[in-house]
């Protein structure tokens, strides 16, 4: 993963592979002031790319932009946005994006990537939540079969670091300095629970 600038939040998705997959990787660094960057690298096969949610037929199963053309439109409508690098392709069986970013807030984050991020402040308490996930059931068996059949690459792999010390986090692992926290898993893995959101907690310096 391109990562490691302290202060930075990376989402960082999988590369390249030629035969069917499924993958992110992310590093993101949050700024005291809620921007932040974030280096978010997937790859995503063609076969199940417009999978819609099943509780929203309206809303894709995979809500990062599919392409960089999504991707640079979606930052243009968002505000805020500011692309470092942005490069990828949309050819044979796959769509790839790499990207490297800076966001002014929270909302223009929330634009971009396409899922719920809420933010709350109490005191030098600070909660963010990011809710990748959500349906009323389950993804349906079939639909996870056909996840796991064309992902021969199945990997999500996010790190978060924050400008404070981390007090808990419902998922992941915690660094041993309490700056950053890791979760790596499946695709499969989040969506068959029909419900991933990440809360983390931490304290300003």
């Amino acid at each position: 993963m391109r990562l490691i600038k302290p202060i930075h939040l990376s989402f960082f998705i999988l590369l390249f592979s030629l035969m069917s997959c499924l993958s992110v990787e992310a590093d993101m660094v949050i700024r005291p002031d809620g921007g932040g960057t974030v280096l978010l690298d997937y790859t995503v096969d063609r076969s199940f790319a417009g999978i819609q949610k099943d509780s929203n037929p309206r809303g894709r199963l995979i809500s990062l932009p599919l392409g960089q053309e999504e991707f640079s439109g979606r930052a243009a409508a968002a505000g805020g946005i500011i692309i470092r690098s942005l490069s990828g392709n949309n050819e044979l069986e796959t769509l790839t994006v790499i990207s490297d970013f800076n966001y002014e807030n929270y909302s223009s984050l929330e634009n971009i990537i396409g899922f719920p991020v809420e933010y709350s402040q109490n005191g030098n308490s600070n909660t963010l939540r990011f809710h990748f996930l959500h349906q009323e059931e389950p993804v349906p068996q079939e639909t996870l079969r056909l996840i796991r059949a064309a992902s021969l690459v199945n990997s999500v792999d996010i790190r978060i670091e924050v400008p404070g010390l981390i007090r808990s986090s419902s998922v992941g692992t915690v660094s041993d300095d309490n700056r950053s926290v890791r979760f790596s898993g499946t695709a499969d893995q989040i969506f068959e629970t029909g419900e991933f959101l990440w809360e983390l907690q931490w304290i300003d310096r």
